[in-house]
């Protein structure tokens, strides 16, 4: 049995297949773990909406596995600047979080964390 240096381990590590991030309810691939992190500040946040619920999101840059329903809007958006739509899962059609757009830094997505699995 050979003895592998953390060199060799860390190596391994960056090139093995990173798990995706799906949607907890029926596991559809909703982002790559490669996608999370956006142009605004920040990876995670906690947020309350006007009807007093809190929301723990994460950014993406892209949700291969979402679509965006709705009008577009600013009101009561939690990224000032930003207009947002609601996001479902393409396969199940469950709410995982919301699409931003029209800001500075281009559009993202804030997902939901207890929604998705592989977080």
């Amino acid at each position: 049995m050979s003895v592998e240096t953390s060199a060799q381990i860390s190596s391994q590590e960056k090139t093995k297949p990173q798990r995706p991030i799906c949607c907890k309810s029926c596991g559809q691939v909703v982002a790559e773990r490669g996608d999370c992190g956006a142009a605004v500040e920040g990876d995670e946040h906690t947020f309350r909406n006007p009807a007093g619920y809190s929301f723990h999101v994460m950014v993406f840059s892209r949700a291969i596995g979402c679509k965006e329903v709705g009008p577009a809007t600013k009101e009561a958006s939690w990224f000032p600047g930003y207009a947002w739509r609601i996001a479902l899962c393409s396969e199940c059609e469950g709410h995982l979080g919301w699409h931003f757009s029209g800001g500075e830094a281009g559009s993202f997505y804030g997902l939901i964390v207890t929604r998705l699995s592989g977080v």
